[in-house]
């Protein structure tokens, strides 16, 4: 009897992921509509890779990101100003925290300042900063998304730790998992 509770207990749980909603999808009804069979189980797909990538990188994968940084400016020493800085470009490991990278001026290679990052949980932080505990992580934070994959820039971001990135733009690529 037991046995037989269990499997009805999977079949719902099944049938329930199987069911994926076009406003879960992020997609109108009407949109959805228009949809062939085909395009629909494949839309569906995309969602269920995209949830057990998602999984797989909240649990703490070997995920290795390269990330570029460039344009935009940086508060370097003596803090009065915003400079812009030399492009940097940084492999960072899944589990890895407390790193600094120095970012450099791009008009005097003697004045620079260091950047923060971490990344964890899925999650890529960049310019902690030392006065907000809700940011002592970083100031920016890019949760994975399963487009890292091909490559994503995220323009004019700007940060509001201690090197204050200001209309930077960033690429972030998985190049292993």
């Amino acid at each position: 009897m037991r046995k037989f509770y269990y499997l009805i207990f999977l079949s719902l749980f099944l049938t329930g992921c199987a069911t994926v909603s076009p406003n879960k999808l992020g997609i109108s009804q009407s949109e959805w509509d228009q949809y062939s069979d085909s395009q629909r189980e494949q839309l569906i797909e995309n969602y269920h890779q995209a949830q057990r990538s998602k999984i797989s990188h909240a649990k703490g994968g070997s995920s290795l990101l390269s990330v570029n940084i460039q344009d935009g400016k940086a508060l370097m020493p003596p803090f009065t100003q915003l400079t812009a800085f030399q492009p940097i470009s940084f492999n960072i490991r899944e589990g890895k925290c407390n790193e600094k990278l120095t970012i450099v001026s791009a008009e005097n290679p003697e004045q620079h300042t260091k950047l923060g990052i971490c990344y964890q949980g899925g999650t890529l932080y960049m310019d902690p900063s030392p006065i907000d505990p809700s940011k002592a992580d970083g100031s920016l934070q890019f949760p994975y998304m399963p487009i890292w994959s091909r490559g994503f820039t995220y323009p004019n971001v700007t940060s509001t730790g201690m090197a204050k990135l200001t209309n930077v733009n960033i690429t972030v690529q998985e190049i292993s998992h």
